[in-house]
Order: structure tokens, then sequence, then C-alpha cells
């Protein structure tokens, strides 16, 4: 799957787990850096969807039109998905629950 990022940050954070784990913490960090290479690595969103413990879900609200992917706790990696090029975009990493 084709992965694109919203800012420069987060794609590096996705290619260095030591800069992940300062930006999120230890546990966050490292799940973040593990989830974009299983997304990079994936099909389609379907093939995604079969890790039943990303709970991958579509998002309501403010929020429509985006999905979250859990990484621990409250913290979500948010994602548009584009079925048509087979693409995602990572949004933003959040605990938008607290």
């Amino acid at each position: 799957m084709n992965v694109r990022f919203r800012t420069n940050a987060l794609e590096m954070c996705a290619h260095n787990l030591q800069r992940a784990q300062r930006r999120w913490g230890t546990i966050v960090g490292r799940n973040y850096v593990d989830r974009i290479a299983i997304i990079t690595a994936a099909d389609d969103l379907q093939a995604l969807r079969e890790y039943r413990h990303f709970r991958i879900h579509p998002l309501r609200g403010p929020r429509q039109g985006t999905w979250a992917i859990n990484l621990s706790g409250g913290w979500r990696l948010i994602f548009q998905h584009d079925a048509t090029a087979n693409a995602i975009l990572i949004v933003e990493v959040a605990d938008y629950h607290g």
C-alpha cells in the first residue's frame, strides 16, 4: 500500500524508532513504527482490518472521513484512505479521548 504523511515529522518518526519514542513515549513510539511497517506491507485496507488488535475504525463528527488505529491507551494513529489510489495518508498521532 502506498503510504504518505501529512508532515515531515510524521514521516521521520516512521523511519526512526528513537525519534518516535522521544515524541510520544516508548510504547506509542514503538507501536507507531510497527504499524507503519505493517500498513506499508498490506495489500489494501481490508488486509489491515484483519489485524483485530489494531481496532481500525472510521471516525465520526468533526473527524468524519478519517480512520483510526489503536496505538496504546487512548492514543490513535489517524489516517485517510484513498481506495482508488490504494493509498493511506497518515494525518496525525493523537490522544483525542483525554
